[in-house]
């Protein structure tokens, strides 16, 4: 066994190698492996702990048609899902929540589709809220047909907030119609969703 001890100086070599079936270790807690300027890390092989993946996500969408209040503001529940790489999301309520650990910005997007089959609509309002130590509002959309009624509409809205641990995000919309119930529309075909991902920086 070999103990060698370099202090302040230079190694130059084109290969290092650990023995065959073991492990090779670059420096030990508390130390740090500088990557100088204008040097450039080039990987062939299987890299693990560098970065990030976009972790967490989710894709929800509401699975079916729902009658909701007219001229009010509502929470729209997404009761179903695509993707939940956390299983962050509340299909019960719609609502996605930051895990711990995860804190950070994320980008959220919604589409929300309301349609007046016994009448017609004259305003279609959207946007996302997010509470925690703070509300922040995102994805603010609309549509407005007032004068030129139409049968039916979809509200789009996307942002990019700043999200910390237990953060909450879901998504309002405002339906006005000019006669009976405005329908919340959904099915497989994902015509009303919402989904969102955290951000590498």
């Amino acid at each position: 066994e070999y103990i060698c001890n370099f202090i302040m100086s230079t190694l130059e070599t084109n290969l290092i190698q650990p023995s065959t079936g073991t492990s090779l270790t670059l420096g030990a807690s508390g130390d740090t492996i500088t990557i100088p300027s204008g040097a450039t890390i080039a990987n062939s092989g299987t890299a693990t702990g560098f970065g990030g993946d976009n972790t967490p996500y989710f894709h929800a969408y509401r699975s079916a048609n729902t009658n909701i209040s007219d001229a009010t503001w509502t929470v729209v529940v997404f009761d179903a899902e695509k993707q939940d790489s956390a299983g962050a999301f509340n299909t019960s309520t719609g609502i996605f929540t930051v895990p711990s650990g995860q804190g950070g910005k994320y980008y959220l997007e919604h589409g929300v589709r309301i349609e007046a089959s016994t009448s017609q609509v004259d305003r279609l309002y959207t946007y996302g809220e997010s509470g925690g130590g703070s509300t922040q509002y995102w994805g603010n959309g609309a549509l407005d047909f007032r004068g030129n009624a139409g049968q039916g509409g979809t509200v789009y809205g996307s942002g990019i907030i700043t999200l910390a641990a237990a953060d909450t995000a879901k998504v309002n919309i405002y339906a006005d119609v000019n006669a009976g119930t405005p329908t919340l529309m959904g099915n497989a075909y994902l015509t009303t969703w919402f989904l969102g991902y955290k951000i590498i920086e």
